[in-house]
């Protein structure tokens, strides 16, 4: 059992606070106690009581009605139309619905991870994620030839869509209802000729789609994009146009400050003392503020559509890599002579949307007391803008690289009964770069650095100059969550006979 957990949470009621200006890092800030009585003061300005709870309902349940109707016309003996509407509804994760800790203070991973989504209890009430479809297609055979083709434009919109969300730096991941996705797009194919029988034959089949994705408010107040834009806010609160009298001191972007604070509370200088106070003066042993003279940094909108994520890349130095490249195209052709076949294929991906708006880190001047020390050798840090764009990157800021891919199939039927096919696959397989400077021949897929990293880390000896650190992204081998493999593959072949009983 766990005896001491409601002691726990009372305690982190009386004494932790929620600093939204601290995300997305570190959020919790301490009241000040009387040390005699043991009375809490009040929170911290800018932070608010955390109201945690233990509360935990035996029955979570939901309803969705999900009408679903389709139709087929046939205007002629060539022509057909059909179309279809349906509501889908998915249920959560179980395993995003509650969570535990083995130690008895669950109340504090609570508070750090999960307040700022509006969770304050074990139990989270998430509710299914509702989609309504509708697709068109108009199929046509063209009269007097062996030639046609089809037509399917489709829509989805998607309410309370899941997202995964980091919980950590450790990969940790959970999912919330976290906004509303739009897809829209077409399919068509046009095919020629008869693959059963002797002589050419072809198709091309074409995916156009076009997803955007729109952050809502969670039940705490806040949005994705606040969590970066506060990171952005910090990191503006350290250069001259925030200070007083500077040109963004005092002004609002989107309904929110453009300027923050630094991390020790006040404004910022040229210069800050071995004590962490702003010096103009730039004495000796002060710690020099490198990002004073630099352009302040404009908010991200929080109400504008982003590309659709797989994990939100709300948290510095975190994935940030989209889904669902937005044209997909096929050529199949297929040469057949009595017993022999040749079919020789292309396929074509245009490569996904990718970018993570906190890629980069930098050392923090108000922590870092030894002026002598290169401020990226300081443990303490804030989130700046990528060295490479000079901006903080917007999600789907980037495309992955776009890939084509040829393969061919010879097939000889021994006998109506047994069938030889040699399938060689990857005849080639390029992948072409984008033209940004982290890329490299022969890979297919970018993300961010792995966790913690951060471009030539001094906390990792071997990142230093390393071309796979030197940047805010590098090259991803495997295909996860990214819907293919991050690499060139080589020529395979397969040989297989297969029979008819």
């Amino acid at each position: 059992g766990y005896p001491t957990r409601p002691f726990w949470f009372a305690a982190a009621n009386n004494e932790d606070c929620f600093a939204v200006a601290n995300l997305p890092l570190n959020p919790i800030v301490t009241r000040t106690i009387d040390p005699t009585t043991g009375a809490a003061g009040p929170c911290p300005a800018g932070s608010t009581p955390i109201h945690l709870n233990l509360g935990n309902d035996s029955i979570e349940s939901n309803s969705v009605f999900e009408p679903r109707i389709a139709t087929t016309y046939q205007l002629s003996a060539d022509t057909i139309l059909r179309a279809s509407y349906g509501t889908y509804a998915r249920p959560p994760n179980a395993s995003w619905v509650q969570y535990g800790t083995v130690q008895q203070d669950l109340a504090t991973p609570m508070a750090q991870k999960f307040w700022a989504y509006g969770f304050t209890s074990p139990q989270h009430d998430l509710l299914p994620d509702v989609s309504h479809n509708v697709d068109l297609s108009w199929e046509q055979h063209i009269h007097g030839t062996d030639m046609s083709f089809k037509i399917t434009p489709y829509y989805r919109g998607t309410m309370g869509q899941f997202e995964n969300i980091l919980l950590d730096q450790s990969g940790n991941e959970s999912g919330v209802n976290i906004g509303s996705e739009r897809s829209s797009g077409v399919e068509a194919d046009f095919q020629a000729g008869n693959f059963n029988r002797d002589g050419w034959a072809g198709l091309v089949a074409f995916t156009y789609n076009n997803s955007h994705f729109w952050y809502a408010n969670f039940a705490s107040g806040l949005n994705v994009l606040g969590f970066i834009n506060h990171a952005i806010q910090r990191y503006n609160a350290y250069t001259q146009a925030c200070a007083p009298g500077g040109s963004a001191f005092g002004q609002s972007q989107f309904g929110s400050p453009v300027c923050g604070a630094t991390s020790v509370g006040l404004g910022a200088a040229a210069c800050f003392t071995p004590a962490g106070a702003p010096d103009p003066a730039c004495v000796a042993g002060d710690t020099p503020n490198p990002y004073w003279k630099q352009n302040v940094q404009p908010l991200q909108d929080p109400s504008a559509p982003y590309r659709p994520y797989d994990v939100i890349p709300d948290q510095q130095l975190t994935a940030g890599n989209g889904f669902g490249p937005p044209v997909v195209g096929t050529l199949l052709l297929q040469y057949k002579h009595q017993r022999y076949a040749l079919t020789p294929s292309l396929t074509y991906t245009s490569g996904t949307f990718y970018g993570a708006p906190l890629s980069t880190i930098g050392g923090d001047p108000a922590l870092c007391p030894i002026a002598s020390v290169a401020l990226t050798s300081c443990s303490s840090t804030i989130v700046v803008p990528d060295a490479f764009t000079g901006q903080f990157d917007k999600m789907g800021a980037f495309m992955q690289p776009s890939r084509l891919t040829g393969n061919l199939s010879l097939g000889y039927a021994v006998t109506p009964q047994a069938q030889l096919t040699v399938t060689m696959t990857s005849l080639f397989d390029s992948c072409h770069q984008r033209g940004y400077a982290w890329d490299r021949g022969q890979f297919c897929s970018y993300t961010t650095l792995p966790f913690s990293q951060a471009p030539n880390s001094p906390t990792h000896t071997s990142a230093l100059n390393d071309p796979n650190y030197m940047f805010p992204y590098t090259y991803q081998n495997g295909n996860n969550n990214t819907q293919y493999l991050g690499t060139t593959v080589p020529f395979q072949a397969y040989v297989t006979l297969q029979f008819k009983l």
